[in-house]
């Protein structure tokens, strides 16, 4: 896996994910049936240092077709601020 720029879309993982993201709301435009697949789909992802950025990506795909649930947002509202804190802290 690789990354080539510090962007949300500038590495592999997050390609994929997007990828994947846009085979399955072609197919369908269910919620709960989307989520379950992605996250079993990336299940190995999202038990990893790489979780973050499964999450914040998926969310970032849900929110451009306007399927965010508040619950994922806000999770990622977390993580976001966690790793803004934690970056702070190293500066």
């Amino acid at each position: 896996m690789g990354f080539w720029n510090a962007t949300l879309y500038g590495n592999d993982l997050s390609l994929d994910i997007k990828e994947t993201f846009e085979i399955r709301i072609n197919q369908n435009n269910n919620y709960k049936k989307i989520y379950y697949e992605m996250t079993n789909e990336f299940a190995e992802c999202i038990l990893s240092d790489d979780a973050p950025l499964f999450w914040i990506v998926f969310a970032d795909c849900l929110w451009e077709y306007g399927l965010l649930s508040i619950e994922l947002k806000r999770k990622v509202l977390f993580l976001q601020n966690y790793f803004f804190q934690k970056l702070c802290h190293v500066l």
